[in-house]
C-alpha cells in the first residue's frame, strides 16, 4: 500500500480505524430531574395523577409519583428520532410497593402521530401488571423498529388494585437508546511502515493488515512537533 502525503514535515505515526456506533438516549428529561411544578415534569406530554417525588428514586435526586385513582391515569412521552429498522433498548425503573396500586407500559412505535401496532404482546402486555416488591424493578427489552417508524411513545400507566385506590409507583430513568454495536478489534495490525521525504512530500508505504477481522480503515496521524495523543477505542478521531 502507498499513498502521498502533503505539506507535512514529519509523519510520525499509522493506526487503525475501527468504526463505533453511540448509543444516545432519545427520551427528553429522561431521569425526571426537571420539573415545571410538582405535578409536571418537563418535557412529558401527559402526567396524570403525578407529583414530583424527591426522596424515593432510582437514579439522580428525584422520580415520579404516580398515584392510583378509580380510572387509568397515564405519564407519557412522543420520543422522536427513531429510525426504522434500527435495534433500540426500551427500558425503565420502576417502584411497587403498594397494594393499592399497580401498573405497567402501554406504549407504540410511531409514524408521524399514527399508532403502529407492532410489539403489541411487550409494549402493551394485556394481562402483565406489576407486583409488591421493595425493591427497584427494570422493564428491558431490545426491539427493531419496524417500517415507517420516527417515534415511540413511552407510556407507563398506573390502576387500582383489587378496587383500592390512593397507592403510589414510583418511575425512574426512561431510556429509548439505538443499541450500539463495535466492530470487532482487528486481528493484525499493518506492518512495515515508512515514510520517505521527497521535497515537500512523504511517501508512505505499509504491508496491510491480514487476519478474518480487518481494519476498515487506517488513520495516518502526523506532526511538526512529534507530539500528539494516540487514538482510543471508542473516541473519534478530530478531522
Amino acid at each position: 500500500m502507498k499513498t502521498r502525503f502533503t505539506n507535512l514535515l514529519m509523519v510520525v505515526g499509522l493506526t487503525l480505524a475501527t468504526t463505533f456506533s453511540f448509543a444516545q438516549n432519545l427520551v427528553q428529561n429522561a431521569g425526571l430531574e426537571t420539573w415545571t411544578d410538582v405535578n409536571t415534569p418537563a418535557d412529558w406530554d401527559k402526567a396524570e395523577n403525578i407529583t414530583q417525588e424527591t426522596t424515593i428514586f432510582h437514579g439522580g435526586a428525584n422520580s415520579a409519583r404516580h398515584e392510583s385513582a378509580s380510572g387509568t391515569k397515564d405519564l407519557q412521552q412522543n420520543v422522536t428520532g427513531v429510525t426504522a429498522g434500527k435495534q433500540y433498548e426500551i427500558s425503565y425503573w420502576y417502584l411497587d410497593n403498594d397494594n393499592q396500586a399497580r401498573s405497567r407500559i402501554w406504549a407504540y412505535w410511531l409514524s408521524g402521530t399514527t399508532t403502529l401496532p407492532d410489539h403489541e404482546e411487550i409494549l402493551r402486555p394485556a394481562d402483565i401488571y406489576s407486583e409488591d416488591n421493595a425493591e427497584w424493578i427494570q422493564f428491558n427489552q431490545t426491539l427493531v423498529a419496524p417500517a415507517g417508524a420516527d417515534g415511540f411513545r413511552f407510556e407507563v400507566r398506573i390502576y387500582k388494585q383489587d378496587d383500592l385506590t390512593g397507592g403510589y409507583v414510583y418511575y425512574d430513568d426512561f431510556n429509548v437508546a439505538e443499541v450500539v454495536t463495535n466492530n470487532p478489534e482487528p486481528d493484525n495490525y499493518p506492518t512495515a511502515f515508512a515514510a520517505t521525504a521527497n521535497g515537500l512530500v512523504a511517501e508512505l508505504a505499509w504491508t496491510d493488515a491480514t487476519g478474518t477481522n480487518l481494519p476498515q480503515g487506517y488513520v495516518i496521524m502526523a506532526s511538526e512537533t512529534n507530539s500528539f495523543t494516540a487514538p482510543v477505542d471508542g473516541t473519534p478521531v478530530v478531522d
